[in-house]
């Protein structure tokens, strides 16, 4: 049990003690501060028992003892490992039942069109071979994402337009204020625009 100014006086006396022997110069002196007072003595007492919460858990609270390891052990009969279980089932027998609808639609849907080549009568644009309509299903767009889309999403890329470059320009909200704009970066040495994506800041 070491009081608390003692820690700090021991290690100047211990920093003392090897300058001796060396060819440094040590002061002497020991400040007043340095000295431990005997009234600063703590004494620290380690309490070994367990907490009651903590009792049947095998938690250790004795620092001799070392804590083992948490293992991680798999349930089989757990309801978590039940809940997952059924729930993969169900997953793939939705799974299953979207693909098997989806393959009786699409061969609904050929025989319909082979019947109409078999007509004569039948309108001639729409007929179509039945290679060409088993393919359809997978790449229709549902009417939701056709409406967020539009007809014909272009995915980040731009459409391409007919206009020139200078009408596309003069279209750009801010060609307006072209001049006062051509006449500020004369006047200023610092500008800033702020204004809506595709006004035409750039």
């Amino acid at each position: 049990i070491l009081p608390r100014k003692g820690l700090f006086a021991d290690a100047t006396v211990g920093k003392q003690s090897s300058f001796e022997n060396g060819d440094t110069e040590v002061n002497e002196e020991v400040s007043e501060d340095d000295v431990s007072d005997p009234e600063e003595e703590f004494e620290i007492e380690i309490n070994e028992e367990q907490p009651p919460f903590l009792a049947g858990h095998g938690v250790q609270t004795s620092r001799v003892q070392a804590l083992s390891p948490v293992r991680i052990v798999r349930n089989p009969d757990g309801s978590m490992q039940r809940a997952a279980m059924t729930q993969s089932a169900l997953a793939k027998e939705r799974r299953e039942i979207k693909d098997q609808k989806k393959l009786t639609e699409s061969d609904q849907a050929a025989d319909e069109f082979d019947r109409a080549w078999d007509d004569p009568l039948a309108n001639p644009d729409g007929k179509y071979a039945a290679t060409e309509m088993r393919g359809l299903n997978p790449l229709e767009l549902p009417e939701w994402k056709r409406k967020a889309m539009g007809a014909a999403p272009t995915f980040g890329f731009k459409q391409k337009v007919d206009v020139s470059m200078k009408e596309q320009r003069e279209s750009l909200p801010i060609f307006q204020l072209r001049e006062p704009l051509l006449q500020a970066f004369e006047d200023n040495q610092i500008i800033i625009v702020i204004g809506e994506t595709g006004s035409g800041k750039t």
